[in-house]
């Protein structure tokens, strides 16, 4: 095992450029087993990495097993790119913006951890003077993400579902290549349907974690996953 993250296990292969990364049935710092969470993170996040095909590069090769799938092995980039659609979460309190407000632009916003662990949001402009992405690369994240949640926006959209945000990670593979890593699964998006605002992303549902797993399977019916 190469790493073992609160939802994720990342296993080497018999090929050096090659990993497996595997769900787990957890959440989070929560204390208990959440049955079928693997299997149906398993299943949306092929589907959600299928959208991206032909537009923007991933590391998702194919699945391994109903829990895991083969990825590129990549160097990651040390931040995560949050595209906020709708205001959730910290931003409303940090802009001051009321819950469910809409960005007619897509709000971008980098996520960083410092030796300490602590979590803070910059801008684009902020993560270059920093020297933690250089211009290129900011412009290149900043753009790619966009791009990423409006694809997945318009596929939630037709399916009566909306997109509050979705938080991103990228690497790079050996010849410098840029690639869409990670996951994309509800663990990395806040969702919720459209007529009723019935949330299907973990932040909502957190404290509430035994139902869980029977959201993520909501959710995989409604965009017709199996």
């Amino acid at each position: 095992m190469l790493f073992e993250g609160e939802s994720k296990q990342i296993l080497s292969t018999d090929q050096a450029d090659m990993v497996v990364i595997r769900f787990k049935d957890t959440i989070g710092s929560v204390d208990m087993k959440l049955e079928g969470k693997g299997k149906v993170c398993c299943s949306l996040n092929k589907f959600f990495f299928s959208l991206m095909e032909g537009q923007i590069p991933t590391h998702y090769i194919a699945d391994f097993d109903e829990t895991s799938f083969i990825a590129r092995k990549l160097k990651m980039l040390p931040v995560k790119v949050v595209v906020r659609n709708f205001a959730a979460g910290s931003i409303c309190e940090r802009q001051n913006v009321q819950k469910g407000t809409w960005f007619p632009y897509p709000y971008v916003e980098y996520l960083i951890k410092d030796e300490n662990l602590e979590t803070f949001y910059l801008t684009e402009e902020e993560v270059v003077k920093k020297g933690i992405l250089d211009f290129e690369e900011a412009v290149l994240l900043t753009d790619a993400s966009k791009m990423i949640s409006k694809i997945v926006y318009d596929r939630l959209n037709s399916s009566d579902l909306k997109l509050i945000d979705i938080t991103l990670m990228f690497g790079k593979d050996v010849n410098e290549g840029y690639f869409l890593a990670d996951e994309m699964t509800p663990d990395t998006m806040r969702i919720s349907s459209k007529s009723t605002d019935v949330s299907f992303g973990k932040d909502e549902l957190s404290s509430e974690a035994a139902k869980l797993v029977g959201s993520y399977n909501l959710l995989a019916e409604k965009l017709g996953v199996k």
